[in-house]
């Protein structure tokens, strides 16, 4: 999330958007793509790792197997199950966390100082 959003924000900055809240929110949505594209994968074998079989017994011994086996049943493209929604879910919020603590930064400067939260 902060090496998508620190590159959009640089990238930005460097086309001559000053340093606003919504430079930063811009910045944040931008991120919210390669955020899921690295977590989404992990996600899913989260989730599968979660599962039981009949009577709670367990179906994966660890993460490497249930990867395995998951994507030799299924396909690799099983990885990207939930892809668009975590690219929703990510890019509206980092957009929002990102566009506040800009605007809290820029308004919260007193006298030289800043405060910390």
């Amino acid at each position: 999330m902060y090496a998508g959003m620190d590159f959009a924000s640089r990238t930005l900055a460097a086309n001559g958007w000053e340093r606003s809240p919504a430079r930063e929110g811009l910045a944040g949505f931008a991120s919210g793509l390669p955020e899921a594209a690295v977590t989404t994968p992990f996600q899913v074998i989260k989730v599968r790792m979660q599962q039981r079989g009949p009577g709670g017994s367990v179906l994966y011994r660890n993460d490497f197997e249930c990867l395995l086996q998951v994507c030799r049943q299924e396909g690799l493209m099983v990885l990207t199950k939930g892809f668009p929604a975590t690219v929703a879910r990510n890019c509206v919020w980092n957009s929002v966390y990102f566009g506040t603590i800009a605007a809290l930064d820029t308004h919260d400067k007193v006298e030289g100082m800043v405060r910390i939260l």
